[in-house]
């Protein structure tokens, strides 16, 4: 038989997503789903919008510059728009306020100003709680984790932005809520990139608290953070058959931050301290490799900057001289 152009679209887009190249995937994508459109194919279309989506903000992070950052979030707000309106025409309603959701939270992060940002972020969030209602009503654990993780993801976006220390610290309140809630919800699931995906979001969270509050001596403080390293610790177990580098790399960036985190604040003892960092710059190591391989400039950005940082925590200032020299490039 004679195959049809949108699969052998998809074959190509198949394995450029195999080499992480993620403008050209989203290229293939939207070819794609075009020809469905053209075939009257609505559902498939649809679908196939939202992947775009998403590939386009892979593309985003793999930008190397100010342009393509914000080209591939306004695709990626296009495409979430369009398989919003195709759900729509479905008679999808939660797919369709998914889409929606999603449309906002990329847009928060290509407006013309704060406020509109702001203002993007919190009408996702508003969405996503709706769907979250909806699909615990309904037991839907694996769309409740999905909505969950996007509401996480435009809460990190808001508390950025966030002048009001009550402001601030109502978000806050509700990402630490939400992640404990997910993270009860994950023990029943094995996948992985749900857990990486929340991990990373909690890792920003604490890095957002961090930044705001002393939590030197701070034991309420001390337990959150030791639950999380609990997590750290079962998470890189998980991914040690994996094969996705994007994964990985997260994975690597925010358990490797974590533990220096944790050593330099939490650890009492010296050896424990040791330990915990020399396994956090193993691992930072380990990420930038793995984001380099994925093509995700912002987690690798990230983790050149935390390895200087904690080099200059700890006095390594030999090591720090090296990490310069090789990233000078």
């Amino acid at each position: 038989m004679e195959r049809s152009k949108e699969a052998i679209l998809l074959e190509h887009a198949e394995i450029e997503e195999k080499n992480y190249n993620w403008a050209k995937v989203a290229e293939l994508y939207e070819q794609a789903a075009k020809v469905l459109i053209e075939k009257k194919m609505l559902m498939d279309a649809a679908d196939l919008y939202y992947k775009f989506g998403d590939i386009c903000l892979r593309a985003v992070v793999a930008s190397e510059t100010k342009e393509d950052f914000l080209n591939w979030k306004e695709q990626a707000v296009k495409a979430f728009h369009k398989a919003e309106s195709l759900f729509n025409q479905l008679n999808d309603k939660l797919l369709s306020m998914e889409c929606k959701a999603k449309a906002f939270n990329a847009l928060s992060y290509c407006t013309s100003s704060i406020e509109k940002g702001k203002a993007a972020s919190k009408e996702s969030i508003k969405i996503c709680l709706d769907l979250n209602k909806i699909y615990s009503y309904s037991n839907d654990n694996n769309n409740l984790i999905k909505s969950s993780l996007l509401i996480l993801s435009s809460i990190i976006n808001l508390m950025a932005v966030c002048k009001e220390p009550s402001e601030f610290n109502y978000y806050m309140q509700m990402s630490r809520n939400l992640i404990k809630k997910t993270w009860t919800i994950l023990k029943e699931s094995d996948n992985i990139d749900f857990r990486a995906t929340l991990l990373y979001a909690e890792r920003l969270i604490v890095t957002w608290n961090r930044y705001t509050e002393l939590t030197y001596g701070d034991k309420k403080e001390e337990e959150i953070r030791k639950k999380l390293l609990l997590r750290c610790k079962e998470t890189l177990e998980l991914v040690k058959n994996c094969d996705d580098f994007f994964i990985l790399g997260r994975v690597y960036l925010a358990v490797g931050m974590h533990y220096c985190m944790f050593g330099t604040i939490f650890a009492d003892e010296r050896y424990e301290r040791l330990d915990l960092v020399e396994k956090g710059f193993d691992l930072l190591e380990k990420a930038l490799i793995f984001c380099r391989a994925s093509r995700n400039n912002i987690d690798l950005i990230s983790g050149i900057y935390l390895l200087g940082y904690f080099a200059g925590v700890f006095g390594r200032f030999e090591y720090y001289q090296k990490r310069i020299f090789r990233d000078v490039h």
